[in-house]
């Protein structure tokens, strides 16, 4: 039996490397032997080649430290010893012996080779064409729904095809609004079941955006139980090329790329950025988050916590089993185990797990960078406490009783409740370790680009800096509501981003065409005029031809 290595050994091992020390240097700083810190090293290399560690290598975990070795570690990486101790806790709850490991790699090979054989939809639950009815069907099998209603999200200025789906279950109404309320909590619970069963998501959209009103049939008076999200553009899709883009000569920079990894930090749209440029370019798309929910369900083995559970980023365990899955994925997508070409879309996170960083490292696979810059940072983590909060929620919203800056009446010039300034000062706490995070992540992302630049393997790097004009902020630093613009919009300790997907998916479409121009270059091209056809057929397709080369 053996566990992944300790997460703080991991970032050691970062910090060292980065600061150029020798094991001699790291271990005066921390306060142990020379032999300690080499021992620790030692195994850790072992553990991410996939090798029995030496007699040497010594087995690290942080909670076993003294405390002033714990302090140490602390203060070179620029952590809490707190959050150090849950971090190495929590990924203790990761079993991978050997078994373990044959039996997800065996899964994962089923998979991809259906990939290959019978398309995406055959492999994971479906295309996202037919992904919301299958979401439908199994929710409408839950006895007390009555039906669903399947609606439309159309997001971006520049598009007019839908950017997601919701589902819609209807329930009766009960005799009054106390009883239909803890009504719709109870067939919530049942929906979120099956669909658990299913090995389907089960993200809820937030209450401010779920559709209003009800229906009457035959007499009986139905509303919404709420609304399920199912994703169009970054969804699954199956590939249509055997090559990403053709080289057009044997100099080209890159020969004839097949395979594709875009990672992102949060909110740097890692999934609609690889879904348009798969259909672009006519290639599969392959969501890391829908192939790691695949393996698990079909895996017979214990699950760690799910993919895409409540809150707006994986706990410890499941971001480390979720690595562990997509470390042998996209090894056998390179190694031509799916024919076809592919981009696999995952986000920074993921990147905490030491085998599959170095995968990401190492691989010929062409890896496809969209970095945030501080104000973008700003924007998402404040978008990321929202939804902390909202997941956290033990009440649904309503007026006096706001989860987070979604249920607050931002109108300006209005004047906020006690309650209300309460919310938004306790996101404005969460927004600032969401920053510390996505700054980590940023780091993590350099660090690919960097190692794969001294490597000489091929990267395309995209920035989202600026922030539209165009998406509102707004300050409430002395309880009235202001409009801002230009720089006072990111100057202030509370301002308040609106859930604008409009905005983001404009800058990430301008970001994926950023990326085609690149694609063409690395394979001799001169640009996306030479890899899109002139009049696409598909909406997306077309806005992204002729998108802006600045993404943001």
């Amino acid at each position: 039996m053996s566990t992944p290595p300790d997460p703080v050994l991991v970032l050691l091992s970062d910090w060292a490397t980065r600061a150029g020390l020798s094991r001699e240097a790291v271990a005066r700083e921390l306060g142990v032997a020379r032999a300690t810190v080499a021992g620790w090293f030692l195994r850790l290399e072992a553990q991410a080649e996939g090798r029995p560690p030496s007699s040497s290598a010594r087995e690290f975990r942080f909670r076993a430290q003294r405390p002033e070795v714990q302090a140490h570690i602390a203060r070179v990486l620029h952590r809490g010893v707190q959050e150090l101790h849950e971090r190495s806790t929590r990924h203790e709850a990761v079993d991978t012996d050997a078994a373990d490991r044959g039996e997800t790699w065996t899964v994962a090979h089923d998979l991809v080779m259906r990939l290959a054989d019978q398309g995406l939809a055959a492999a994971t639950p479906a295309e996202a064409g037919a992904r919301r009815h299958r979401i439908a069907e199994l929710v409408e099998a839950v006895p007390d729904v009555v039906g669903t209603a399947v609606l439309a999200v159309r997001r971006g200025s520049v598009t007019t095809v839908p950017y997601a789906y919701q589902v819609v279950p209807l329930v009766e109404a009960q005799e009054d609004d106390d009883a239909t309320h803890e009504h719709v909590r109870r067939v919530r619970g049942q929906i979120d079941r099956a669909l658990s069963e299913a090995s389907e998501s089960s993200r809820w959209e937030h209450g401010g955006l779920v559709p209003r009103g009800g229906l009457v049939q035959q007499g009986t008076r139905l509303v919404a139980a709420g609304a399920l999200i199912c994703a169009s553009l970054s969804s699954t899709r199956s590939s249509q090329q055997a090559l990403l883009v053709p080289s057009t000569h044997v100099d080209a920079p890159v020969r004839d790329p097949r395979i594709a990894v875009v990672i992102t930090n949060p909110y740097g749209g890692s999934g609609p950025v690889a879904g348009l440029l798969a259909r672009a370019l006519g290639a599969g798309h392959l969501p890391a988050g829908e192939f790691v929910r695949t393996v698990r369900a079909r895996r017979a083995r214990r699950d760690v916590g799910r993919y895409g559970e409540r809150g707006p980023l994986l706990p410890a365990a499941a971001t480390l089993d979720a690595a562990f899955i997509l470390q042998p994925t996209l090894r056998l997508l390179v190694d031509g185990d799916a024919a076809g070409a592919w981009f696999l879309s995952l986000e920074a996170q993921l990147l905490e797990d030491v085998p599959l960083r170095r995968a990401v490292d190492t691989t010929g696979a062409i890896v496809v960078v969209v970095r945030l810059g501080e104000r973008w940072r700003r924007l998402a983590a404040w978008r990321l406490a929202a939804a902390e909060l909202n997941s956290a929620g033990d009440h649904e919203p309503g007026p006096g009783r706001p989860l987070s800056s979604d249920d607050i009446d931002l109108t300006v010039g209005r004047r906020l409740e006690d309650v209300e300034r309460a919310v938004l000062e306790r996101q404005a706490e969460l927004a600032a370790e969401f920053r510390s995070r996505l700054s980590r992540g940023e780091e993590a992302l350099q660090a690919v680009l960097e190692t794969r630049a001294a490597e000489g393997r091929p990267s395309v790097e995209v920035r989202l800096d600026e922030v539209p004009e165009e998406f509102p902020v707004v300050a409430v630093d002395d309880g009235t509501v202001q409009a801002l613009a230009g720089e006072a919009r990111f100057s202030g300790p509370v301002r308040v981003a609106a859930d604008a997907v409009d905005v983001m998916v404009d800058s990430w479409v301008r970001a994926a065409g950023q990326v085609l121009d690149a694609l063409g270059r690395l394979t001799g091209h001169g640009g996306r005029d030479e890899l899109v056809d002139v009049e696409p057929a598909d909406p997306w397709v077309a806005a992204l031809r002729e998108a802006g080369g600045e993404a943001g």
